[in-house]
């Protein structure tokens, strides 16, 4: 019987290290369903910081955007007033008497020089329309003239000058375009309609 004892012994000695296999296992399970839930959340956060590096970059892209667009709204607006301005020297210097004093005359027509020399370094060109064929984009028609003398479509008199703000439009010109004069019906298609009529 003392040998009997040893016996069982061992048999239950293999029966706890089978638990501890099972629960070591179930414990490694658990252990690898964590991490790999560990990486999921991993990658959820590195893709969630990209988004928001990405959103702060477009962030300060648009900021900065909307920044210019304000600053050159500003300018824009300026610039308009210095336009007037000029119309103004424009006016003035064709209501010149011709019998004034030179020095006058000058002294308007440099101002107006010096005006526009601001405007040309702050980016204002002048958009040429004067024979140059009529383009909504740049030009506002006021009127549509009948003459024989100019293309149709084109720009024969310009009323206000139009100008350039780097690459936008900041005033269109303000212009009278050139149309074929109608024709008056002639004789030949009148007896045309009656030779029909007979018919």
């Amino acid at each position: 019987m003392v040998m009997s004892e040893p016996e069982d012994d061992a048999e239950e000695l293999p029966a706890e290290g089978g638990e501890e296999d099972i629960l070591a296992g179930d414990e490694a399970d658990d252990l690898q369903a964590r991490l790999e839930e560990a990486e999921r959340e991993r990658e959820q956060f590195k893709s969630m910081a990209a988004r928001a590096q990405a959103d702060l970059v477009n962030y300060r892209r648009r900021a900065e955007e909307e920044k210019e667009e304000i600053q050159r709204s500003a300018k824009s607006a300026l610039l308009m007033k210095m336009l007037s301005t000029v119309d103004d020297l424009d006016r003035a210097i064709a209501m010149i008497p011709t019998d004034e004093s030179a020095g006058w005359a000058e002294g308007i027509q440099l101002v107006r020089r010096n005006v526009v020399n601001m405007l040309d370094t702050e980016g204002v060109t002048k958009v040429e329309s004067m024979g140059e064929p009529y383009d909504p984009a740049y030009a506002e028609a006021l009127l549509f003239r009948e003459t024989e003398d100019g293309e149709e479509g084109t720009v024969v008199e310009v009323f206000r000058e139009g100008y350039m703000y780097k690459d936008r439009v900041l005033r269109a010109a303000q212009v009278v375009v050139a149309k074929r004069p109608e024709q008056p019906e002639t004789d030949d298609s009148n007896e045309t309609n009656s030779d029909k009529e007979t018919a």
